[in-house]
């Protein structure tokens, strides 16, 4: 679509205007890096805390379903994860 878009501005002299390719360029370089922090910047991050968060409440149901004392006395995050580090 860019190649059709600027054709008409490269068919005087071959390459005589070059440089107007370039505007099309910065203009794609600019909008992925937009892109890239209004979408993705920290999606891996977030990924890793809700996969921990999933984890921790899947080994809480576990050891509830399992009758786990120590499960049911204290639900705090650290008490999972100890948890999850004896298994």
């Amino acid at each position: 679509m860019v190649s059709l878009v600027i054709a008409p501005l490269l068919e005087q002299e071959d390459w005589a205007t070059w440089y107007y390719g370039l505007i099309p360029m910065a203009l794609m370089i600019i909008a992925c890096v937009v892109c890239y922090k209004l979408f993705w910047e920290g999606f891996d991050e977030n990924t890793q805390e809700q996969n921990r968060q999933f984890d921790i409440a899947r080994a809480a149901k576990e050891a509830s379903a399992a009758g786990s004392e120590e499960m049911k006395v204290v639900g705090t995050d650290e008490a999972a994860l100890s948890l999850l580090a004896q298994a």
